[in-house]
């Protein structure tokens, strides 16, 4: 599947396992982490993160909502109007959103912060 998929969604899908990954880090240190992995995404896209149960799970479906976009190009979702994530999910995201963003910039990687707000 991954000789299928736009350099952009492989970016998009490694940013926000990224963000989950330092949210799920610094909220849920204490719970048991294990190697994220999604079926047909080559490995190194999520760059050996490793989250929680729950947080693997709000990766999962946002990988899986990615892959499906119904948009070309698609647009950030906080711009889209269309809301693929399902009940739950969109607050969820934002909030790591918002979280992760300011972490990064007070740790100075602005790069990936780009993405999120341009």
């Amino acid at each position: 599947m991954t000789d299928k998929l736009s350099r952009k969604a492989l970016k998009d899908m490694s940013v926000l396992g990224r963000f989950v990954a330092l949210y799920c880090a610094d909220k849920h240190a204490e719970r048991p982490a294990t190697r994220f992995a999604y079926k047909g995404v080559e490995d190194k896209t999520w760059h050996g993160i490793e989250l929680c149960e729950d947080c693997s799970r709000l990766l999962t479906h946002g990988t899986a909502k990615r892959l499906v976009c119904p948009k070309e190009p698609k647009p950030y979702c906080k711009d889209c109007d269309v809301h693929c994530y399902g009940p739950g999910y969109r607050e969820k995201v934002r909030e790591i959103m918002r979280y992760s963003g300011r972490k990064m910039i007070m740790r100075g990687r602005l790069d990936m912060v780009y993405h999120y707000f341009f």
